[in-house]
């Protein structure tokens, strides 16, 4: 176990409060005095001892040094108010190890914490199992009641002002699912969320659409319904929570609007903890993206049309469209013809191939980075300016009352918005950290149309959180990061440079589980190398699965970093596996994980194809799994814009872009592939990894140094580790 708390540790006092503009955070007021350190490590001790509060509600517990170690330096972090970075392997039991820290810091200094995961399964442990039983330990030490809340959209909860207009609207016009919709208003102030899952039906997904909250349709404190309103309702009970529970994509998307706007979604808080940390750059770089697509002009329309037009009839009347009418017309088609222009000029394909054009191999979009800037039509800017210009003339005159007020001023921000993201995007703004492409969403066998410009994308996305991050982040509000991958090499340097945290404390403790005894690890050391041209090596992946499958029995997983080739190998290996009756279940693009997964559980010979989202977030612990295949090492895919970009700016900055990029994301994945197989001290079983490069590579044996020590063997020795149903298994010391 290493821990470091102090050679890359920050100042005291180095950061507190997120927008506590009530107590700046250089004050010394900042809540209840609360205890010591050493009576909070006290207090840890109490609840994490043998005998002690936390055996009480765990039947058959057992303490785990590692955890409270963790919990230790979860507790300095809090209130030193340090950042720090934290890899726990699987079984040291994290989730308690920080959840136990903030509650006792957020109830004894009246402190609020928001703990952010990346999977929505996590967030779900976290608030129905976990959080119940904390707050029972809180309890124990007569610390009051422990305060938390999930933080969820407001797209998750019924909107009773949009449910009665559709009722009412049901009266003079046909309305589908009309009788959900009934029993819906029947219900309404029976139910506490009022989210989705408080009703005791299914909802539609067409009729939930129309009727749940809405940013854009929204009253606010004009609505009827305000004081009662579910979203109101669930903002007032995270004001008063100790800890906020939300996920990465809510996080980042509080932090986007308060960076635009000044205010977010969530109450002031003192701490958050990132869960799942080794994924936040990645969500991070998708919420700070920058687009322009026609659709968002179509969006823009179809607000006046669908949504305003309904009550705002005194702002939009007869010649109020007779005048926006031609300036809509001119406006769709000059970004129709802006887009098409850019389309044609970069993916027409009489045109030679050219560097960073590349189709993207397991999604829809065909991508170019763009190495130039574009050239934004002049015409289409004066457009853009005209109808902002025609906005603010409607506020300043017609708009009387204040719904139609904030109605207006909330399309004015629509097109202020389109035309700043046009001139960001058209004039390459942000500088070198930013990586700018085109997309073009084409269906298998699409052709050319009039309507090109419609399936253009033109995106930008900070090409790493080092110029956004620190100054956003970091330097208001303290951070904890936990993985159980976040190190590379032994140290925090790869995410800690990817994400601009220059100044932490570090603690890194391995899993107390014993992959020696448990693990058997197979290399194909003599199998093709995946790279090399021609179908060698899908041809080696579909003889060498057949071998593996013969000697692992039971359930199997084996992970791909292509869908293309995934379903290539699937295609080719189906017959056989039917014929061994082996049920073979491979993921679809875009297909529902957990539902997969539920089935992969039912078959107890079962063989699971997964690409992306099955190497991480997944628990089949005991004989729900028994062999792990690793069908290649898992680089970032090169020709996907961003990573190109970023492999470029590593290259312009004099680095190495293999070495310092490709090869520590590659053990981070490595090692959440690898971490699929033991979830628990009893589990046992395989890991095969099909991809001789490493062994035969430098970076192969630098990538292997990240898993934990396990027995190496053949493929002979499989059964030995894993016992399927039809496979006599032996103790593997046997």
């Amino acid at each position: 176990m290493k821990q470091l708390m102090s050679p890359v540790g920050v100042g005291e006092k180095a950061v507190r409060r997120m927008f506590r503009e009530e107590a700046p955070w250089d004050t010394e007021d900042m809540g209840g005095a609360g205890p010591d350190l050493d009576l909070y490590e006290q207090q840890l001790e109490a609840i994490f001892a043998p005998d002690g509060l936390l055996a009480r509600h765990i039947a058959n517990y057992e303490q785990r040094d590692q955890q409270l170690q963790l919990a230790k330096a979860i507790m300095a972090s809090l209130k030193r108010e340090r950042h720090l970075l934290a890899e726990a392997g699987t079984g040291i039991g994290k989730s308690f190890a920080y959840l136990i820290a903030a509650s006792l810091w957020a109830l004894q200094e009246n402190k609020v914490v928001i703990i952010s995961t990346n999977t929505i399964p996590l967030q779900s442990q976290l608030v129905e199992k976990d959080l119940p039983l904390v707050a029972a330990v809180m309890a124990d030490l007569n610390l009051g009641e422990l305060r938390y809340e999930l933080a969820k959209g407001r797209a998750n909860y019924l909107c009773k002002r949009r449910l009665e207009a559709l009722l009412l609207r049901a009266q003079q016009e046909e309305v589908a699912h009309l009788d959900v919709a009934r029993r819906l208003w029947e219900l309404k102030d029976e139910v506490r969320e009022g989210d989705r899952p408080s009703f005791p039906m299914a909802v539609p997904s067409e009729l939930w659409q129309l009727i749940a909250g809405d940013a854009e349709d929204c009253h606010g404190s004009d609505s009827p319904y305000f004081d009662h309103c579910f979203i109101q309702q669930a903002r007032r009970r995270l004001s008063s929570a100790h800890l906020i529970i939300t996920n990465h994509a809510m996080f980042f998307s509080d932090l986007v609007m308060r960076r635009r706007e000044g205010s977010g979604i969530f109450p002031s808080y003192d701490h958050v903890i990132f869960d799942e940390a080794h994924r936040i750059e990645d969500v991070f770089s998708s919420f700070f993206a920058r687009q322009v697509t026609f659709s968002q002009v179509e969006m823009l329309f179809r607000m006046i049309r669908q949504k305003w037009q309904t009550w705002m009839e005194d702002v939009f009347d007869a010649e109020t469209l007779a005048q926006l009418n031609p300036l809509e017309q001119k406006v769709r088609q000059q970004m129709l013809d802006a887009l098409d222009a850019v389309g044609r000029d970069l993916f027409m394909p009489a045109k030679p191939p050219e560097e960073g054009r590349e189709m993207a191999e397991d999604g829809p979009a065909w991508t170019v980075l763009l190495n130039k800037p574009l050239t934004m039509p002049a015409r289409l800017e004066e457009t853009l300016t005209e109808l902002e210009q025609f906005f603010r003339r409607l506020l300043e005159t017609k708009a009387q009352e204040e719904p139609q007020r904030r109605g207006l001023e909330r399309l004015l921000q629509r097109a202020e918005g389109l035309k700043g993201e046009m001139g960001f995007i058209f004039g390459e703004e942000g500088g070198g950290g930013w990586a700018h492409w085109a997309e073009w969403h084409v269906a298998a066998g699409e052709q050319l149309t009039d309507l090109f410009g419609q399936h253009i994308a033109l995106v930008a996305q900070p090409i790493n959180a080092r110029a956004i991050l620190p100054e956003t982040l970091f330097a208001k509000v303290p951070v904890t990061l936990v993985s159980a991958t976040l190190a590379t090499d032994g140290d925090f340097s790869f995410i800690s440079g990817r994400l601009g945290l220059d100044q932490y404390d570090a603690f890194i403790a391995p899993s107390p589980f014993d992959y020696q005894k448990n693990v058997l690890m197979v290399i194909s050391e003599h199998a093709p190398f995946p790279n090399v041209p021609g179908q060698a090596y899908e041809r080696f992946l579909v003889h060498g699965l057949q071998r593996v499958l013969r000697q692992s029995a039971g359930r199997t997983l084996v992970l791909f970093t292509s869908y293309k080739q995934m379903h290539a190998v699937a295609e080719k290996l189906a017959p056989w596996c039917a014929s061994q009756g082996r049920p073979l279940l491979v993921q679809e693009a875009g297909g529902e994980r957990e539902r997969l997964l539920d089935q992969f559980r039912r078959e107890p010979k079962g063989v699971l194809f997964g690409a992306e989202s099955f190497w991480e977030g997944i628990d089949l612990p005991g004989d729900e799994l028994q062999c792990v295949v690793i069908t290649k090492i898992p680089f970032a895919n090169p020709s996907q814009p961003l990573t190109r970009a970023r492999l470029d700016w590593i290259e312009r900055s004099g680095g190495n872009p293999f070495d310092e990029y490709m090869v520590p994301l590659a053990i981070l994945k490595t090692k959440q592939g690898f971490g699929r197989l033991i979830r628990r001290a009893t589990d046992r079983g395989a890991v095969v990894f099909m991809d001789s490069r490493l062994v035969k590579k430098r970076y192969g044996r630098r990538i292997l140094s990240g898993l934990p020590p396990v027995r190496m063997g053949k493929l002979q020795d499989i059964p030995a580790y894993v016992k399927g149903p039809d496979t006599d298994g032996v103790d593997a010391e046997g």
